[in-house]
């Protein structure tokens, strides 16, 4: 029996790599966000009459919740795209 190793087409080595570097930038996008967050001290008296800084927080949380959807739905798409892409026997 002679195994032999497909390879992928052009096309499907640019959709593996798209899809390797999505989940790069998403992995470093929310590690920036929670370190942003992690400045947040929920404990500290009086924050709660701070508007800004209550503002702030929401929409950082707001904007993890998106990143979060937005990983989840991309990784989707993209990993149908890449499993189509794989090469056949």
């Amino acid at each position: 029996m002679v195994d032999t190793k497909m390879e992928r087409s052009i096309f499907g080595k640019l959709a593996k790599y798209i899809f390797i570097i999505f989940n790069i930038i998403m992995f470093i996008a929310l590690i920036s966000i929670f370190l942003s967050i992690d400045s947040f001290d929920v404990f500290s008296p009086g924050l709660y009459e701070d508007k800004e800084k209550m503002s702030e927080f929401m929409m950082k949380g707001t904007f993890l919740w998106f990143l979060f959807f937005a990983w989840a739905v991309g990784d989707l798409i993209l990993g149908v795209w890449v499993l189509c892409t794989r090469p056949k026997k």
